[in-house]
């Protein structure tokens, strides 16, 4: 299958949720990347894609396109809808320009729209005139991985503190002052390049998680099944977080793969599984098998082309 690839390189941008599933995509069909970051890309003088793919690749030389979940950007693809080419949309974050979205997709004639969050596909369904299919979110488990390091933190927090997560503000200010329990947090890095060797994300996050006995974060006011899930349980780390919607689908099952907590009585439950470290490891390891068995980024590729297939 030939792929057109329209986003931005996010190789070097933290949370970059999406670089390690459309590069496992390259490694089993047919990709060009295109878009900010992608070399070449500085040189188009527009955005109108009807015209680049004519002028750039030529006729009949795709056999679908995906549009990625960055919206600022794929909102700036300009003529889509003069594109015979079934095209795809990636929707992460349905809550954001929700009227937008529709209309972009409704405009652009788009064919299929892949939902991160399965729960919120009931807002969409009636409104948009194309397929719509579930893609969750998945971790490449070369990166996310146990690393065998001594675990020396009891307990570490990453991730936005703002209006949408009051938990994580709770947790990040009681865990501050606790000092019998040792914690890790660090600011998330910002900007779209960053260094590796230097920021907090890809292997060295992964590699913080692999060193942290328990993972927490809360899911935020719209309680989405977030990437830190998939991410904390691929180091065979215990992740403690609210029970997020799609947790059946997605093989969540509290106290069996991870642990379910509330304002109430997450540091009770931080106390209790740095005691009992037979059950916390054990439901860290169940973690990690359940994302072994069905989120790794070769899973979810294969899911995507499965679906692109029939768009």
């Amino acid at each position: 299958m030939r792929i057109l690839y329209l986003g931005r390189n996010d190789e070097r941008r933290c949370a970059s949720t999406t670089w390690y599933l459309k590069n496992q995509l390259a490694q089993i069909e047919s990709v060009e990347f295109l878009g900010p970051g992608y070399p070449g890309f500085p040189l188009l003088r527009r955005w109108d894609i009807s015209k680049t793919v004519s002028r750039v690749y030529g006729p009949d030389c795709f056999d679908v396109i995906v549009i990625d979940h960055y919206w600022d950007v794929s909102r700036k693809w300009k003529n889509l809808d003069k594109i015979e080419i079934p095209k795809a949309f990636i929707i992460s974050d349905p809550h954001h320009e929700q009227t937008g979205k529709i209309e972009y997709i409704n405009k652009n004639e788009i064919d299929l729209s892949l939902f991160v969050v399965k729960h919120s596909i009931m807002r969409f369904k009636n409104k948009m005139n194309c397929s719509i299919r579930w893609l969750p979110w998945s971790v490449d488990i070369r990166v996310f991985r146990d690393y065998g390091f001594e675990r020396d933190y009891d307990v570490t927090f990453l991730g936005t503190v703002g209006r949408y997560y009051p938990l994580r503000k709770k947790i990040l200010n009681t865990l501050k002052k606790t000092p019998d329990i040792k914690f890790f947090t660090a600011q998330r890095p910002s900007g779209w390049n960053l260094d590796p060797k230097i920021h907090l994300f890809k292997e060295n996050y992964s590699k913080v998680l692999a060193k942290s006995k328990i993972f927490i974060f809360g899911t935020s006011i719209l309680n989405y099944p977030l990437a830190k899930f998939f991410e904390g349980m691929a180091c065979n780390t215990l992740v403690m977080a609210p029970m997020p919607y799609d947790s059946q689908e997605l093989h969540f099952e509290p106290g069996l793969n991870f642990v379910e907590i509330s304002e109430e009585n997450f540091l009770e439950r931080i106390r209790y599984y740095l005691e009992h470290e037979t059950e916390r490891c054990e439901i860290a390891r169940q973690g990690l098998n359940t994302v072994r068995k069905y989120h790794t980024v070769e899973i979810r590729a294969k899911q995507l082309v499965d679906y692109l297939k029939c768009c």
